[in-house]
């Protein structure tokens, strides 16, 4: 059977999410921590969501790619189209989505 997923996401198979601690994400974390840091407000580099811990440097990029957080939130169901992208699932996709929605994100996430 062949995906009918983007070849951007076929390695993010539901139930797959894993954190690739790569030099580009360590070097995003640490933005992300400054960010905070900088308006006082608290950071978890890695929340979970879910049994798993969320790689915010794919969660950024994926949202980024569907038009940014506001483009996203305005569309029916896209949170949970986004947890399935990102193999995110849970048992209760309904608050798997509103979970990864309700997450703190900068202002720079939107278009």
């Amino acid at each position: 059977m062949t995906s009918t997923r983007p070849e951007s996401e076929a390695s993010d198979l539901p139930g797959t999410h894993t954190i690739d601690r790569t030099p580009e994400y360590e070097e995003f974390i640490a933005d992300l921590r400054k960010f905070h840091e900088q308006r006082g407000t608290s950071f978890e580099p890695e929340p979970k969501l879910g049994a798993n811990h969320v790689d915010l440097l794919k969660l950024f990029k994926h949202i980024m790619a569907h038009g940014g957080y506001d483009k996203v939130s305005d569309e029916k169901l896209a949170w949970r189209r986004m947890c399935e992208n990102l193999g995110l699932m849970t048992a209760n996709p309904p608050a798997a989505a509103f979970g990864l929605k309700s997450r703190r994100r900068p202002r720079s996430w939107s278009t």
